[in-house]
């Protein structure tokens, strides 16, 4: 008896790493997508991401979470995930989240570990005013600053890098102020 079905046996697909290799928290900057950086990846329509975490209820008991996305197949070594919309199921800002592939389905990859940063916020500025040629350097203070994401300070219209100094500071340069200037 013939058949027309077939198996193919296909290397596990692997991940070496993500771009960002930290997530910031959706109320903080928004993003949509996640590039995960790896081998083995085929353009399939079963092709798929997750992000996983666990928390901890006591020493029996844990709660697991997970976020499932289509990926996009950009080559064998790499494929974009959109996990924006889904955000939400994810919990335990601060700690770490599982990253994983499938290319069927059913079997996933290791687990590829990456930071789930908790909410940044500003608290104070100091200086609180400079000269409109910019070049002042402002030290904001704040909570829950990283030096894994990409920090940045917003004057009006224009923003600038910021400086990673502490998980409570960044600097940044003032940049020239165009405005009320003839």
């Amino acid at each position: 008896v013939e058949s027309s079905a077939s198996y193919e046996y296909l290397p596990s697909p692997t991940i070496s790493s993500t771009f960002p290799s930290s997530l910031p928290h959706p109320r903080t900057i928004q993003w949509e997508m996640i590039e995960i950086i790896g081998e083995n990846f085929v353009d399939s329509s079963s092709l798929k991401c997750k992000l996983q975490n666990e928390i901890k209820l006591d020493s029996h008991d844990n709660i697991i979470t997970e976020l499932t996305a289509d990926a996009l197949y950009l080559s064998p070594n790499l494929i974009r995930c959109v996990i924006a919309t889904e955000m939400d199921k994810l919990k335990q800002w601060g700690k770490k989240v599982d990253v994983s592939v499938t290319t069927n389905g059913l079997d996933w990859s290791k687990n590829h570990e990456i930071q789930l940063l908790a909410p940044h916020r500003v608290l104070s500025l100091y200086p609180k005013s400079g000269p409109q040629s910019g070049g002042s350097i402002i030290h904001v203070q704040g909570e829950n600053f990283s030096s894994r994401s990409t920090l940045a300070c917003r004057f009006g219209e224009d923003v600038v890098v910021g400086e990673y100094r502490s998980i409570n500071g960044v600097l940044c340069n003032s940049p020239e102020n165009w405005i009320n200037t003839k």
